[in-house]
């Protein structure tokens, strides 16, 4: 039979009380099931743990190792029940982020301003990536700013909307002319972004449209993409954060607007779980929305 801690704690109890009777009333039990779970660990152990008399018990020099051993048990649990109230109280660890590295720039870092200065135990490694990661297996605790869809052990909470825009440099347009609708696209030099799937290379289209794209250009930056789409050499869809600066003062110049959903989320994610752990539940806490 293989003894369980609630053995380990019988005997602790018994060896410290030096009665079964007294150790008994600690554990709020019957003399006799004190009785029978040391006789039972003795019969496990094959050794005596006590030597009883009329008038005592003192233990064995087996049941003084066994003692000792159990003394530093307890110190550990009583650790480890000391680490998990601690669980629901100040953030501790490593908080894994992964993140849009222009919405990193331009939300994340605020936000980071305030969580390391409200918990600066907290130790923070943040990944800039335009990709969803399996959060699970790469230990990801946050995924921010993004707009994916999220999977059944996700949760994806609001924290503001955003729009996909579709536009060009004027110097692209005086050569190669404006599209006049959606399909018109298709004549035209694209550049599309490396993650996307070829069936969504143009995404958040109000109406599905089947696109055959003249896309010879795929980059996985939308920085890169952005700076490739001011030289001339193509139209981009990118979010308008990303280039409202260049929309404002005329460098990128917007298209086809009335094809393309108005808004959609962008998003924090983290883990479904029934108790979120500290340091992911402050961090989504400076998240509200903006």
């Amino acid at each position: 039979m293989k003894l369980s801690l609630q053995h380990f704690e019988t005997f602790l109890a018994v060896a410290e009380c030096g009665s079964f009777t007294a150790a008994a009333k600690n554990l709020s039990l019957s003399k006799a099931s004190i009785s029978q779970t040391i006789r039972l660990m003795e019969s496990t152990l094959h050794v005596s743990l006590f030597i009883r008399t009329t008038r005592r018990i003192t233990l064995t020099d087996e049941g003084k190792l066994l003692f000792t051993q159990c003394q530093r048990l307890r110190n550990e649990l009583d650790t480890a029940r000391e680490l998990v109230n601690g669980f629901n109280t100040s953030p501790t660890g490593t908080l894994r982020i992964s993140c849009n590295p222009h919405f990193a720039e331009s939300h994340l870092i605020t936000i980071l301003e305030k969580y390391t200065a409200l918990y600066p135990d907290v130790k923070i490694e943040t990944l800039a990536e335009e990709r969803m990661p399996d959060m699970l297996h790469e230990q990801i605790d946050i995924v921010f700013g993004v707009n994916w869809p999220a999977p059944e052990d996700v949760v994806a909470k609001k924290i503001t909307t955003t729009r996909y825009v579709l536009c060009a440099s004027p110097d692209y347009f005086y050569k190669f002319g404006t599209p006049e609708d959606i399909k018109s696209l298709e004549q035209h030099r694209y550049i599309s972004h490396y993650g996307r799937s070829i069936d969504n290379i143009v995404t958040n289209l109000k109406k599905p449209t089947p696109l055959t794209l003249n896309s010879k250009l795929s980059i996985n930056s939308t920085q890169l993409m952005k700076k490739c789409a001011l030289a001339g050499l193509g139209i981009v869809q990118l979010h308008d954060y990303v280039i409202s600066e260049e929309l404002n003062n005329g460098t990128l110049i917007e298209i086809l607007s009335e094809y393309l959903i108005e808004k959609i989320p962008l998003c924090i994610y983290y883990q479904k779980h029934r108790f979120v752990q500290p340091k992911i539940r402050q961090f989504v806490n400076l998240c509200e929305p903006f």
